[in-house]
């Protein structure tokens, strides 16, 4: 025993620990450095790649420019700021008056979906689970919510402005290094307003009353339109989310024919500012210059680094070769830019979403391979799932053209009696079906009113038939790939 332990601290047997411990240091080293010139070669290449194609990884060179407060609805007092954590705060604090709130024992109902199933919603469930007076009816409702009318008021008279954009605008905001960490604070604040806005106008259409039904579904469309010009995908959903609730709240008033033409006219003109593939486009490039600065961010200088990724879920990456790092940049950028920012650009939303696959079978290859996974782990956590936000976009876009046509056609019937027997008979309205570049399809029916229809997500004319769920036509599922059937805009079947 005495023996071995001589012989292992001998010089010889030191100077080759020493030498073993040198060479994989340097051995370390050369690694390091071999990897960070692989990563910055990598991202100097897809950055060419962008460059050429007229794209930029500087998230400020995407971000629009401010409009005059003057003539943008978001910047009436009552919404002014509101994207701004700190300066918004008593804003989103007096917003709070239009988030619902059932009575005790009561739960909020699902929103119905009418422009959808073609089924006329019900305003009884939502006044049973907001007013505990026995048979209230929509007055009572209005009543309860009464609260909400100053503020109500002031957005119905912003909407002769012509704009709508967050303040402050992007550019003039102060953005943190690392993007991923921006606070959007107006999101849920303006969910709140809208589905209390669709109630209301639910209650207004009962009651007859049509300027304010219009209105409340006016106003809607504009912060469907605020939220979508947001640089980030999260403002893209929302913003769909909201022009579905508009498009539902203005299948009920066309249904019950509530209007005259000028009320029509400004609904209408709401519903063509909507342009989802633009928001998408706008959307995508935010969200690829925001994924790269963000993880490139993890890659700075130490101060900066450490900083960062103490405030992150990445703490643990501060022994992370920062070439690695950059080589996630460079992936996170390569993917969206292959898989869904050149598709959207080339073929709209329906080549976003049938680009998907081609993104997973590139997800499957990076994540089959322990060494392209070193190079790739903050790229494929950071990844949004692009076929569920293409096909939640073009359902909104497919639902807010259908609204804007709907409008058209009950000018167009006030005037003549009866509707259009094609669509070419309206004047300046996009009627496209934005799954096949196609005419929206279009006939009249029996009982004097009309079938609108989109050939839904499997792109088959199946002549404006629904495909419902048997047992709740309210849970179907249209957004599902397996759907069978069209997207339809009827009043009757």
């Amino acid at each position: 025993m005495k023996a071995l332990f001589n012989r292992l601290w001998s010089k010889r047997a030191v100077r080759a620990t020493v030498w073993t411990l040198v060479s994989l240091v340097t051995l370390a080293i050369l690694l390091a450095r071999l990897a960070d010139w692989q990563g910055q070669r990598r991202l100097n290449s897809i950055r060419e790649t962008l460059a050429s194609e007229g794209e930029t990884l500087d998230f400020q060179a995407i971000l629009l420019d401010a409009e005059a407060d003057e003539s943008n609805f978001c910047a009436t007092p009552a919404l002014n700021g509101i994207a701004d954590e700190t300066a918004g705060k008593a804003n989103r604090e007096a917003l709070g008056i239009f988030e619902l709130k059932a009575r005790e024992g009561k739960k909020l109902p699902a929103t119905a979906t009418p422009a959808l199933t073609g089924q006329r919603p019900s305003l009884a469930p939502w006044v049973e689970s907001l007013i505990e007076t026995p048979h209230a009816g929509p007055q009572d409702l209005l009543a309860a919510l009464s609260a909400q009318d100053r503020l109500l008021t002031e957005l119905v008279g912003a909407l002769a402005r012509p704009a709508s954009q967050w303040t402050p605008a992007w550019k003039s905001r102060e953005l943190p290094a690392f993007l991923f960490a921006l606070p959007l604070p107006h999101y849920s604040t303006t969910q709140d307003l809208t589905k209390s806005l669709a109630v209301r106008s639910l209650a207004e259409v009962d009651l007859g009353n049509a300027s304010a039904a219009h209105a409340n579904v006016r106003i809607i469309t504009r912060l469907s339109e605020a939220n979508s010009g947001d640089p980030v995908l999260i403002g893209l959903l929302v913003g769909c989310a909201q022009a579905s609730l508009a498009a539902n709240g203005a299948w009920t008033i066309c249904e019950a024919r509530l209007g005259a033409s000028e009320d029509f006219s400004g609904l209408q003109a709401d519903f063509a500012r909507l342009d989802f593939v633009r928001a998408a486009q706008l959307a995508w490039r935010g969200e690829m210059a925001a994924g790269a600065s963000s993880i490139l961010a993890m890659a700075g200088s130490a101060p900066d680094r450490r900083q960062i990724l103490d405030k992150s879920e990445f703490s643990n990456l501060h022994l992370v070769p920062r070439g690695l790092i950059r080589n996630n940049a460079a992936v996170l950028t390569e993917l969206q830019w292959n898989h869904c920012l050149k598709p959207l650009k080339q073929g709209g939303l329906p080549a976003l979403y049938d680009g998907s696959t081609a993104l997973d079978a590139s997800l499957g290859d990076l994540q089959g391979s322990p060494l392209r996974k070193a190079g790739s782990f903050l790229a494929l956590l950071s990844m949004p799932a692009s076929a569920s936000i293409a096909m939640t976009a073009i359902q909104a876009q497919v639902l807010a053209t259908q609204a804007e046509i709907a409008c058209a056609l009950e000018r167009h019937f006030l005037t003549h009696q009866q509707y259009p027997e094609t669509l070419s008979e309206l004047i300046s309205v996009g009627a496209i079906d934005p799954w096949t570049g196609d005419p929206m399809r279009y006939t009249k029916t029996s009982d004097g009113r009309y079938r609108l229809w989109s050939v839904g997500p499997d792109r088959v004319d199946d002549g404006g038939k629904r495909n419902l769920d048997p047992a709740d036509p309210g849970k179907t599922k249209f957004r599902d790939p397996a759907y069978r059937g069209d997207w339809v805009w009827s009043y009757s079947d």
